[in-house]
Order: C-alpha cells, then sequence, then structure tokens
C-alpha cells in the first residue's frame, strides 16, 4: 500500500509541470553548476577570484531567484539555486584582495626627494 502511494506520488511528480521532463527541472540542475563552482573558488587563492564575474554572477542569480519565484508555476528549484549561486558569489566577494577593491593608497615620496636643498 505504501509502495502504491509512493509510485503514484512519484509518477505525479514525473508528470507535472516541474517535473524532469520539463526545463523547469533541468534548468536549475543544469545551473548547480555555478554554485559548485563558486564553492571549487573557495579553494583558491583570493587574487585568482574575479571581481567582476563575481558581480556578474551575483546580479545574474539576482535576477533569476526573481524570475523563479515570479514564473508560473513557481520553480522552486531554481529559486534554491541562485539563492545558493548569490551567497556563494557574496562570500567570494568579501575575499577578494583589497586591491580590486579600493583604490590603490597615494604613492609617498621620502623627504629628501621632495624638499630642496639650499644651494651652498
Amino acid at each position: 500500500m505504501i509502495a502504491t502511494k509512493m509510485s503514484g506520488a512519484l509518477r505525479t511528480w514525473i508528470n507535472s509541470p516541474t517535473g524532469p521532463k520539463t526545463t523547469h527541472f533541468w534548468g536549475p540542475v543544469a545551473n548547480w553548476g555555478f554554485v559548485v563552482a563558486g564553492l571549487n573558488d573557495t579553494k583558491k587563492p583570493e587574487q585568482q577570484i574575479s571581481g567582476p564575474m563575481t558581480g556578474a554572477l551575483t546580479v545574474y542569480s539576482g535576477l533569476f531567484m526573481r524570475f523563479a519565484w515570479r514564473v508560473q508555476p513557481r520553480n522552486y528549484i531554481l529559486l534554491a539555486c541562485h539563492t545558493a549561486n548569490v551567497s556563494v558569489q557574496v562570500r567570494a566577494a568579501f575575499v577578494l584582495p583589497e586591491a580590486t577593491v579600493a583604490p590603490p593608497p597615494r604613492r609617498r615620496f621620502p623627504r629628501d626627494r621632495c624638499t630642496r636643498k639650499p644651494p651652498p
């Protein structure tokens, strides 16, 4: 009896508008690659993390989180995927080296080079 209910529920999900026969399922499955790549970047030195790419992926996932919420039927798998990607990318943004985030400090010259000595 339980097996019959489980197989019926599984069959219903497979044939549903968000089941594995649709792009509502396979699109988010493919997008989990972004999350896996972002998690892999946590092992890299901070100099190898690209600031512009991190920003682009954060904006991309933010937009698609809204899309996943607004599309009918709601795509919770896509929403979860992009929520995870935003969290991974924000973490990457916080470990970016200062040189890519803040402007470089002004260069100061030693005092003896900047001041003129009076002629003898």
